[in-house]
């Protein structure tokens, strides 16, 4: 009676009849959220701080690394050619390739350069040299970790160099150096006319409350001078594009309106989501560090999970190369750059990795390259791969999270000699026909599962999670 009764709606009352289905599955969505989240949790999201960015940003974890050399002042004698600013020595990409750093720097690209701060201390010490700057602009000066997002921000923004990683450098007299690892920009000085373009889409940003200027003179500083800029503006060679490659001059404004506007965008470009009114409307599919928006899935709350199963099966992220399919926005990879991980390099649809790109540098990721292809089981992930990448695959780690009911198992994962993979079915998928999953995986390379067990995070149903060491098990 009941389909009889469906079937005469749909055929007679077309539009009722699909505005009638809408309204019952949104409503199921609504009930299924209110279960999730509880009623406190939702109302919370509406009175959420805007500042609260300033605690959970950036994201990825920040190393510190011991050199074999003596001191600061040593290596500018071993590497004279260097270029010196008020408050940092510069070396151009030659010195990462050498021994003495090629071990920590082995996945950044062969084109970054290295700029250390002369004043010692970590990364909690401010940047300004004590003999170079006056006490106000001491004062406002932007903390290293501001900094890495003032990078992202003004790399996004196509106003400067990409940042590959900040770090701490320890000498062997014991002192302590931040060194950013940054897009080595060889060009030459832009006109007159190009530079006071630049300076207006600075200034427009500024206007927009993005970022602030704390320089003490304001654009009267020698910093802002066209066309040279005090050697901080550069045409850069290969792109032809400006670039302002010296940005402590600047701190953050409304980050948090800046980040939800990176989000949002990168939410209507990503795969899933829903709308629930409960959410405040549209809502994304991942939730984003930083921001008080909710989302169908928390990579921070996936990831305790994982983390356990990690400390479980006795292997670990830290100092390992990831290689993530179906990254999706990158927001659990982010959580391994969290963790420690070296070195990031997420696939995903074409359409997706430019959002996921911006939306890990907003969050201070920048350990991590993308690649955006058409995902299937006969992809090559090994030829999208830099040298860098694929000369230190051995023993990298994969994550393959919700991704093969879409694509089924790579086969090229039999070519990669990986340590272990962090894996995670579907909905609706019980522990056997997960199981039987893996044991297709183990045709196409030896493995073995060390830890199981089952996730339920935001507003999804439980899921299978497994970590797969690769080889045959153990007797």
């Amino acid at each position: 009676m009941y389909h009889s009764l469906k079937q005469y709606l749909k055929k007679t009352c077309p539009t009722f009849f699909f505005k009638a289905r809408g309204m019952k599955d949104q409503l199921k969505i609504e009930m299924h959220t209110l279960r999730q989240f509880g009623v406190m949790r939702l109302l919370k999201q509406f009175f959420a701080s805007k500042a609260q960015w300033k605690t959970e940003l950036p994201l990825q974890s920040i190393s510190r690394i011991s050199i074999n050399i003596e001191s600061l002042e040593v290596l500018c004698k071993k590497h004279p050619d260097f270029k010196e600013g008020g408050h940092t020595y510069y070396f151009s990409p030659q010195i990462l390739q050498e021994s003495l750093f090629h071990d920590f720097f082995k996945y950044i690209p062969n084109s970054a350069g290295l700029k250390i701060i002369k004043r010692s201390g970590g990364i909690d010490t401010p940047f300004p040299s004590t003999d170079k700057t006056c006490q106000s602009h001491s004062a406002l000066a932007p903390s290293h970790k501001e900094l890495i997002l003032v990078h992202s921000l003004f790399f996004n923004e196509n106003l400067g160099p990409r940042l590959y990683n900040l770090v701490e450098i320890q000498f062997q007299d014991g002192s302590v150096h931040v060194a950013y690892i940054l897009e080595h920009v060889e060009g030459q000085i832009p006109s007159q006319k190009e530079c006071e373009s630049f300076i207006e889409k600075i200034q427009t940003l500024e206007s927009r409350n993005a970022i602030k200027l704390v320089n003490w003179n304001g654009y009267k500083d020698h910093d802002f001078t066209c066309p040279a800029c005090n050697g901080n503006l550069l045409k850069d060679k290969s792109s032809k594009a400006l670039k302002y490659v010296d940005l402590q001059n600047f701190s953050l404004g409304d980050y948090y309106t800046y980040l939800k506007k990176i989000a949002l965008e990168a939410a209507h470009a990503s795969h899933f989501g829903q709308k629930s009114y409960l959410m405040g409307g549209e809502y994304l599919y991942q939730e984003v560090p930083g921001l008080s928006i909710k989302a169908k899935r928390s990579p921070g709350e996936r990831f305790k999970v994982f983390k356990n199963l990690l400390e479980e099966a006795q292997v670990a992220l830290k100092d390992k190369l990831i290689l993530d399919v179906g990254c999706n926005m990158g927001l659990m990879g982010a959580q391994y750059l969290k963790e420690g991980a070296a070195w990031l390099h997420g696939f995903d649809m074409l359409n997706v990795v430019p959002h996921s790109e911006k939306v890990l540098l907003s969050i201070g990721c920048t350990r991590f390259s993308l690649t955006g292809l058409l995902l299937s089981s006969d992809v090559s992930l090994i030829q999208h791969l830099s040298e860098n990448l694929k000369n230190n695959l051995e023993g990298c780690v994969i994550s393959y999270l919700a991704i093969r009911g879409h694509i089924g198992w790579v086969k090229e994962l039999r070519l990669i000699p990986w340590e272990f993979m962090l894996y995670e079915g579907h909905q609706e998928e019980d522990r056997e026909a997960s199981r039987q999953f893996i044991t297709e995986l183990n045709a196409l390379k030896p493995c073995h599962v060390v830890v199981e067990g089952w996730i339920e995070d935001a507003n999804t149903t439980p899921r299978y999670i497994a970590i797969i060491k690769s080889g045959a098990a153990s007797v």
